[in-house]
């Protein structure tokens, strides 16, 4: 047997074992790549449902407000005070909750 052989077929076999780690190694990537544009994508489903459940909200509180309005001095002040504080709070959660759907959604770009 060659002396010089033996090294070589070391070396070619090392290679070919390398070779195909890499090869795993490429694949388990491209699955991760594959379920990170999944999540991504649930994700931007998930900020525009939100998005259009926060804009729904926000049309019905404007309902609830004018509906209220010729009520409201009928009432005594601090429940009147009260139905504004709580009108105009859930104003401001839906937009934060706008603002954080948008969030969601730059993400995703």
């Amino acid at each position: 047997m060659d002396p010089e052989s033996e090294p070589t077929k070391n070396i070619e076999a090392e290679l070919i074992a390398e070779r195909e780690l890499l090869r795993e190694v490429i694949n388990e990537q491209a699955k991760l790549l594959e379920a990170r544009g999944a999540v991504l994508e649930r994700v931007a489903e998930l900020g525009d449902s939100v998005g259009d459940v926060t804009s729904a909200l926000r049309m019905e509180i404007r309902t609830v407000e004018s509906e209220l309005e010729p009520f409201l001095e009928t009432i005594p002040e601090a429940a009147r005070e009260l139905i504004r504080r709580a009108l105009e709070d859930s104003q401001k959660h839906v937009s934060e909750v706008r603002g954080l759907a948008k969030a969601l959604h730059e993400l995703t770009r």
